[in-house]
């Protein structure tokens, strides 16, 4: 690897009141929480009600307040900044905060028409071939029989081989001083904050569910932060841009390696992909949740959640935050990266860095 990641280097000095910008940004900017509606919970079940009803429902979703306009404007100024300046460093930073401005714009949009188009610029305007639509018209029918996955055990159940409790033992195990928090109103059954790990509430675990969680945010989301904390470099700290959608795809590269990426997940992941499709392609949430039901046989509980996923932050009629665009395209691009440059590997677990980012860092020394 043609690098030495050292913060101390000239051109990393230079940058260093850039950098304190874009690691502040990204820890105020939080996307997915002002995209959450604080009325999740219920509106689920409403929702999945009128849907078995036969109904094509309208979310009535609520959202906290949103407001990063003079971060924003911080982060735009800062872009223009670093447009004169050479380096590849700068050009990652560059990325970086024109992603951050743009999640501000967003926080700003919740709730309203110009989420969409502001989440489309985000999440679908990917480079290259998207290879996970795909997928994902491929896997969306594969089935595993109910009996296969056995009894269903919460989230939240105090036992010891529950997700909650496996999550916290995996942590302590391991030594990391990462939290377990039970939250209301997630649309994921886990994720990966600062210091955390939030657990949903009350969501049904069944086969594999509980270890493929655990190994998912632990391997997949905890550790490149823990990696992060101790990098010479600030850019593993508060993330290249397209880092947060790759490490997804990283994830998921684990989860396969793990043997977790079976008929059932594989289905999962590819119902959002496609319901992201029927999104853009101009569904609204109950239609997008009644073709999940009658063209992919999702139950109605199933169907209000997986379309929840990609209208929320929007209004329900138009597309939402549309994250799931870049789950399967994401792993199969750092599949097929690492099989031919395996080196990029330790670059992209290492901390909050892109395919792309890796690639940049490794073909260019910054001393």
């Amino acid at each position: 690897m043609n690098l030495e990641l050292r913060e101390a280097s000239s051109q990393a000095r230079a940058l260093r009141p850039a950098a304190e910008l874009l690691a502040e940004a990204a820890r105020e900017a939080r996307l997915l929480g002002a995209a959450t509606p604080v009325n999740l919970t219920e509106e689920r079940a409403r929702l999945a009600q009128a849907l078995a009803r036969g109904e094509c429902p309208r979310p009535r979703w609520r959202y906290g307040r949103g407001g990063r306009g003079e971060l924003r404007a911080r982060l735009t100024r800062l872009a223009r900044a670093l447009e004169g300046v050479e380096g590849p460093l700068a050009a990652l930073y560059l990325a970086r905060a024109e992603e951050l401005a743009l999640e501000c714009a967003l926080v700003g949009a919740v709730g309203t028409g110009a989420f969409g188009p502001l989440a489309a610029r985000r999440f679908l305007e990917a480079e290259g071939v998207d290879r996970g639509l795909d997928f994902a018209r491929e896997h969306v029918g594969d089935h595993e029989p109910e009996a296969a996955l056995g009894p269903s055990l919460p989230s939240h159940d105090p036992s010891p081989s529950s997700l909650v409790s496996r999550m916290r033992a995996e942590l302590s195990a391991r030594g990391i001083p990462f939290r377990v928090c039970v939250v209301e109103g997630l649309s994921a059954l886990a994720a990966t904050g600062d210091g955390a790990v939030f657990v949903a509430h009350g969501r049904e675990t069944r086969g594999d569910d509980v270890p493929r969680t655990v190994l998912h945010e632990l391997d997949g989301h905890v550790l490149p932060r823990v990696r992060a904390a101790a990098a010479p470099l600030a850019l593993f700290r508060f993330g290249a841009a397209r880092a947060t959608d790759d490490q997804e795809g990283y994830a998921l590269l684990l989860e396969e390696r793990g043997g977790f990426l079976g008929p059932a997940r594989r289905r999962e992941l590819s119902a959002r992909r496609v319901a992201v499709q029927l999104a853009v392609d101009g569904a609204s949430y109950g239609e997008c949740a009644r073709a999940l039901m009658t063209r992919h046989a999702f139950e109605a509980g199933a169907a209000a959640r997986l379309a929840e996923r990609v209208y929320r932050g929007g209004d329900g009629v138009c597309l939402g935050l549309a994250r799931d665009r870049v789950y399967l395209d994401a792993w199969l691009r750092l599949r097929a990266a690492f099989a031919e440059e395996p080196h990029l590997e330790g670059l992209v677990s290492g901390g909050q860095i892109s395919l792309a980012a890796a690639r940049a860092l490794a073909g260019h020394p910054l001393d």
